[in-house]
């Protein structure tokens, strides 16, 4: 059964504490909790500014959470007093005056407790900061992350990461495609939450596709090794992959495919713009160019005509693409803005 989290409740949980603080791995028990409970995704970005405030081991609290502590030692205190039965038998004088004791020590530890709360120093709150990337149609940048690792971030992508990474962990999420090229550190595995999988690496050089065909998540190594296993469970299945190997994930069942080779000139293609077709169906090539250029490809025939393409194309406009496709295919276009449209000679 699902369990839902007060945001009071986790703040004085420790392990959740130390989960935040580092980052909030993926293989921890507490990553399956935040997947699972859409209450504590909502609650996140207020949980993230309050945890840097607060450090175990030195007993600091926010104003706020102190400000609730006193609130609750006040209303102790100013409820009636405690009254316990005492026969008044002599023989029961000692029992009596114990229970009187133990009422006034009560009493004085909370006010105790109140008065170190209110002499606290106050804390200043540390809100970590993130960074996110985007890129729009026809931008693939190449990123240097703080840690020495590039990223190349394809067109209509997004990466977000901690400004810092922390002492345990490097991690980034992505969405869309990305190539990264990994600065190797033994101690502090670089992970990629993508699409419901975690790919981590420590040395090494790979790409990321969240845009595969058939709702699928395209992992392909290019050196080193990574371990590529399902985000959303502790325990899962796990995948290793080494050189010019490629799995795929689906998302809507949470399968990986077998592992097979990649054709690495092919994965790779975009990084240097260099557009590539292999016996590719009419509806492919232009969802391919639409997606490339940031255009949107009308096709105005009803019967259009079926047809395979085999080709490449680097660093050429549309204009120039479409041209020397329609001339072997058999089709026009006109090109309004940022719409095109197709026409069957």
């Amino acid at each position: 059964m699902k369990q839902e989290y007060k945001i009071d409740e986790l703040l004085s949980d420790e392990t959740f504490i130390d989960w935040m603080r580092k980052g909030r791995p993926v293989d921890n028990h507490w990553h399956q909790v935040y997947l699972e409970n859409e209450s504590l995704q909502q609650s996140m970005p207020d949980i993230e500014k309050l945890i840097q405030s607060i450090v175990i081991r030195n007993e600091r609290i926010t104003s706020d959470r102190k400000q609730r502590i006193k609130e609750s030692i006040n209303r102790k205190i100013e409820q009636k007093p405690v009254y316990v039965y005492v026969p008044e038998y002599p023989r029961y004088s000692v029992l009596r005056n114990i229970a009187a004791a133990a009422i006034i020590f009560f009493v004085f530890y909370l006010g105790y407790q109140k008065i170190n709360l209110e002499q606290s120093p106050e804390v200043t709150e540390i809100v970590p900061e993130y960074i996110v990337r985007t890129t729009g149609p026809r931008e693939r940048p190449v990123i240097k992350l703080s840690d020495g690792t590039k990223v190349t971030l394809n067109a209509h992508s997004q990466i977000r990461h901690e400004k810092s990474f922390s002492d345990t962990a490097r991690v980034i999420e992505l969405e869309g495609e990305a190539f990264f090229e990994v600065s190797r550190n033994i101690h502090k595995p670089f992970i990629v939450i993508s699409n419901g999988i975690a790919t981590k690496a420590l040395g090494t050089s790979f790409n990321i596709n969240t845009r595969s065909p058939g709702s699928s998540v395209n992992v392909t190594l290019v050196t080193g090794m990574v371990e590529v296993s399902c985000s959303a469970a502790d325990h899962g299945p796990k995948v290793l992959l080494t050189p010019a190997q490629q799995v795929d994930f689906n998302t809507e069942n949470g399968q990986f495919s077998k592992v097979k080779n990649a054709d690495l000139a092919k994965v790779l293609a975009w990084k240097d713009n260099l557009i590539q077709f292999n016996k590719a169906s009419r509806d492919e090539v232009f969802a391919y160019l639409s997606e490339w250029y940031g255009v949107s490809i009308v096709q105005k025939n009803t019967n259009v005509m079926r047809w395979e393409y085999t080709g490449k194309f680097q660093n050429e406009t549309l204009i120039n693409i479409l041209n020397s496709i329609g001339y072997v295919k058999g089709f026009q276009f006109e090109l309004n803005n940022d719409t095109v449209i197709i026409y069957d000679n």
